[in-house]
This record gives C-alpha cells, structure tokens and sequence, in this order.
C-alpha cells in the first residue's frame, strides 16, 4: 500500500490515543479496544484500506480472526519498523494488536483500562505473532 504518510506521523497519532479508555469494540475517543486503535489511527492518517470491513468478534478474536484479517490488506513482514502493527499471542491465540514504535508499542490494553505505550521488551517481545507494514 503506497502512502504519503510517514511511519513518524503513524506514531504520533497512535500516541495522540494514550490514555483513552479501553472499551471492548470501542472504535473513537469516548473508549476503544487494541483493533480499535489501529482502526482509528488509520483512519486519521488517511491510510484505511478502501474496502476494509471490520471483523465481528464476540469476546476475543479467535482462530486466527486477527492475522487473517491483517492478511487481506497488507504486507506480512518479518522485521519490524516503526508504524508497523504488530500482533501478539496470547494462550496460542493471535488476538491482539499494536503499533511498533521502535522500543515500544502502542496499544489498547484491557488488563490496564486505557492505551498505553509499553516497552517493546520482555513479555510484549516474547508474545510476537507477526507483524504488518501499514505504510510503505
């Protein structure tokens, strides 16, 4: 996906969302959940993919949902950059999400009630299921 956004800008929006509130299937500032996150931040960057349809889940993205989703509108990659989403496995389940900031990620975090920026070591480094380049 080509875009004149840069991977700086990307970040700087995703931070523009610390401290709201997580709410399961939040999708703007009143509350919002980790998909949610990168759904708005894309959608502010003016990066949503033309013909994105969000995923209906009921409690947690299960059997892949998340990745499978990723997969349709943009690239797996096995580096990460600054921008890119990653996504997190949690009990063999790949069904959480954030944006790589170089030594953090920025996420929607229920266990913390809010997003937040975490670093992207220990716990978070280890539950990496893969992760996707938004910007080119």
């Amino acid at each position: 996906m080509e875009s004149r956004v840069s991977a700086s800008q990307i970040i700087e929006t995703a931070r523009s969302y610390l401290e709201t509130p997580f709410r399961h299937r939040g999708r703007n500032r009143a509350g919002i959940d980790c998909a949610g996150l990168i759904i708005c931040v894309l959608k502010d960057a003016g990066i949503m993919p033309e013909g994105y349809l969000e995923q209906l889940y009921s409690n947690i993205p299960k059997n892949g949902l998340v990745p499978d989703t990723l997969d349709r509108f943009f690239n797996k990659v096995s580096d990460y950059k600054v921008g890119d989403v990653i996504v997190f496995s949690f009990m063999n389940n790949p069904c959480h999400v954030g944006f790589y900031s170089g030594n953090s990620v920025i996420h929607a975090y229920q266990e913390r009630g809010k997003v937040i920026e975490d670093q992207f070591v220990g716990k978070w480094e280890k539950r990496v299921f893969c992760a996707y380049r938004v910007i080119e």
